[in-house]
């Protein structure tokens, strides 16, 4: 009997903990399935299915912990605190990854990123992680990590000059990816040369499809400082314009009329334009040869206006001539001094 007294109160200790954080983590549980239930969001209800097995590992480790403390082998309790808290610091790296991981693939699905520029991305990320946990781990073990730790900054030094173009790349695509100053199919413009839909995101350099649907590969590190014309990120709509001009003996009442009525015609037609906004019209300049006058109207996309111009310069060619309203040749007065023709 006296053998068995010293371990009834470690048993009770190790049953008694075991159950009642068992029974504490239901409670929590429960609460974090209804407060998830009522978010839109996956990722929680993901992360708390998840959780189920380290915490369950962890109350395991934690009861075991406090049987050994109060048993006949605490001697050995030293041995198992060092074995607990690596598992621990496994567990809480493996929970960081799987947080990270969601989050992660969350903003690069919403992204448009392909599966494996996100792989790569998660790779990456994951790789950070563990070689941060193995330092802690080997922390914990009593080896020295400063040593370790100057050789890895050194050693990323290194490669990082070696490596410096490839990455600014990569982080002006984890840029792009946080910042979203542009988005899959979105239509872009880049330093006012370049201008296409956005294919592709990678973690080097970005796609874009021209009009003409060629695909032009431009460098991440370009689109995160160059000035970027994003026509899609407030919305698809958008205002163009067309300069134009008509003789200074035209009646400009009757211009502003003839013109507001051939493009209200010109937008209900066609399918790429908005059909519930007015036309603006604008004179603007006394120019060399005719007065000037803008047209602005709404259309769809961007691209619409291609067409849009086509369909609404032979509108006003036609409407103008039916009209009788000038649109006069580039012309100058040339006025001669008679002194000048002696």
């Amino acid at each position: 009997m006296n053998q068995i007294e010293p371990w009834i109160i470690p048993v009770l200790l190790f049953f008694g903990s075991l159950i009642a954080l068992s029974f504490v983590w239901i409670l929590i549980h429960k609460k974090l399935v209804n407060w998830a239930s009522k978010t839109e969001s996956q990722i929680d209800d993901q992360l708390i299915e998840f959780l189920k097995n380290p915490v369950r590992i962890g109350i395991f480790l934690i009861s075991l912990q406090l049987f050994f403390q109060n048993s006949p082998l605490g001697g050995q309790s030293a041995l198992l605190k060092v074995i607990t808290q690596i598992i621990m610091i496994f567990m809480f790296t493996s929970v960081i990854g799987k947080t990270a991981h969601l989050i992660l693939d969350s903003r690069l699905s919403t992204a448009g990123l392909d599966i494996t520029t996100r792989v790569f991305f998660r790779n990456t990320l994951w790789a950070i992680i563990v070689s941060i946990a193995g330092l802690v781990v080997l922390d914990t073990l009593g080896v020295s990590i400063t040593p370790l730790l100057a050789s890895l900054g050194v050693g990323s030094l290194a490669v990082g000059l070696a490596l410096q173009d490839t990455l600014s790349n990569f982080f002006s695509g984890i840029y792009i990816i946080a910042d979203k100053p542009c988005r899959v199919n979105d239509f872009i413009r880049v330093d006012s040369e370049t201008e296409g839909y956005v294919v592709k995101i990678g973690w080097r350099s970005t796609h874009l499809r021209l009009l003409n649907d060629n695909i032009v590969v431009v460098p991440n590190s370009k689109l995160a400082t160059s000035q970027l014309i994003n026509y899609d990120l407030n919305g698809q709509e958008c205002t163009i314009s067309l300069n134009l001009g008509v003789s200074y003996n035209a009646d400009l009442d009757h211009v502003e009329f003839v013109t507001k009525d051939i493009a209200m015609q010109v937008l209900k037609k066609w399918d790429f334009g908005v059909h519930d906004t007015e036309p603006i019209i604008r004179f603007f300049n006394f120019g060399e040869s005719s007065i000037d006058l803008r047209i602005s109207v709404r259309v769809k996309t961007w691209v619409d206006q291609y067409e849009l111009r086509h369909q609404l310069i032979k509108a006003l060619h036609k409407g103008y001539s039916a009209q009788n309203i000038e649109i006069p040749f580039p012309q100058r007065v040339v006025h001669i001094h008679k002194n000048d023709l002696t």
